[in-house]
């Protein structure tokens, strides 16, 4: 006792006070961090396999598919929607691959037409939403394809996807050079709201502009969840537009590895006719009951086409709660491009065939994907 009594009279009660919060700090810090990533061993790890649901040389009505490039499943009767960009349509098909019907018979500008479609979604009710970059419209089409409605998108839109909400609200992504993360329309094309103002991380408006790409959601609570595509950060706002918390991506362990190139945005530099360096840091989100999907492509050699030749291309899937946590992890193998022979080419069908095209399917049984460069559409199950 007396010589606790001569060591603490020796030291400041400041100094004292000062290391008993450092250490409580730290402790809180190793607790914390344990708590809030989600160990590999606490989620299962699936892997699918791959069928072909619709072949290449099938044909319907004279016609066949031609540079498909995405794919949804309608909720209401299950059929498989397909947007062809190649024949400016959309084909159906049967949960078999069996053909159904073609909708949009036009290529042009009029009601009903379609003019390089490049997305699409389908609401609770079965309803085709598509945006047109020749139009910089949204069309809308019934359940049986027949043209509903559609309307003009103003301003220049860096990023054509947006996600339809289950009141049917059309939520777009960031407007290109824009304020917002995400603007959001009524079905019938009135402006409801801008979400998320810009962060203006750097001098320069380009890297803000890069860094402000996003994938913007909005859950059953009234919650805007934005998840950034060049940071490993999700922010989320309320249905006013107050941000309620960041939530970081990093507890995804291929997140985690790419962590080692990236440069945040404020300490990026920019030279005339270079942009940032940047690290995508998944392929695709999809929010489907509630649960997020992230998408990614596991790593492999790119350098060396003959190398490349050999690995097979594994799409991964990651199933998140509300909160980001991991619930289970799938592994598609999407199989090896042995007609690839430069590097190139490599990165040009890689675009083709894995950038935002992926589909899960409303009872979360299987995944389907279109190969675009080879026309037909795979489909993934346990």
């Amino acid at each position: 006792m007396r010589l606790y009594t001569k060591i603490f009279k020796k030291v400041k009660i400041s100094e004292l006070c000062v290391f008993i919060f450092t250490c409580a700090l730290l402790l809180s810090l190793i607790i914390c961090g344990k708590t809030s990533e989600t160990p590999e061993k606490t989620y299962p790890k699936l892997t699918y396999s791959r069928e072909i649901l619709v072949d290449t040389d099938y044909t319907f009505e004279n016609e066949g598919l031609n540079f498909p490039i995405l794919v949804r499943e309608n909720p209401v009767n299950k059929d498989i929607i397909v947007l062809d960009r190649g024949n400016q349509c959309f084909y159906v098909f049967s949960q078999e691959g069996e053909f159904i019907r073609k909708i949009g018979e036009y290529r042009g500008k009029g009601p009903g037409d379609l003019l390089d479609p490049a997305w699409f979604e389908v609401d609770k009710e079965g309803n085709i939403y598509v945006f047109e970059e020749g139009n910089m419209r949204i069309s809308i089409f019934s359940n049986e394809g027949k043209y509903i409605d559609s309307f003009r998108v103003q301003g220049d839109y860096g990023d054509t996807r947006f996600y339809v909400t289950v009141d049917q609200e059309i939520v777009m992504n960031n407007l290109r050079g824009g304020d917002y993360y995400c603007t959001v329309f009524s079905k019938d094309g009135k402006l409801l709201r801008e979400i998320g103002k810009i962060t203006k991380y750097h001098e320069s408006d380009r890297v803000n502009n890069y860094f402000a790409a996003c994938s913007s959601f909005k859950d059953s609570n009234g919650n805007y969840y934005i998840f950034m595509q060049y940071m490993p950060l999700v922010k989320i706002y309320d249905e006013m537009g107050k941000l309620l918390e960041e939530k970081s991506l990093t507890h995804i362990p291929e997140i985690a590895t790419d962590m080692d190139d990236y440069i945040p945005p404020e300490k990026q530099s920019i030279t005339e006719g270079y942009g940032p360096s940047l690290v995508k840091f998944y392929w695709q989100i999809i929010f489907r009951n509630d649960k997020f999907y992230l998408i990614g492509l596991e790593p492999f050699e790119i350098n060396d086409p003959e190398r490349f030749q050999e690995n097979e291309m594994i799409l991964y899937i990651y199933e998140l709660d509300k909160e980001l946590r991991i619930l289970k992890r799938i592994s598609c193998n999407a199989g090896n491009y042995v007609d690839i022979n430069t590097r190139s080419e490599i990165l040009t069908r890689l675009r083709g065939l894995f950038f935002w095209s992926v589909e899960i399917s409303h009872d979360e049984k299987y995944i389907i994907h279109p190969e675009r460069f080879n026309s037909k559409i795979l489909r993934f199950s346990p």
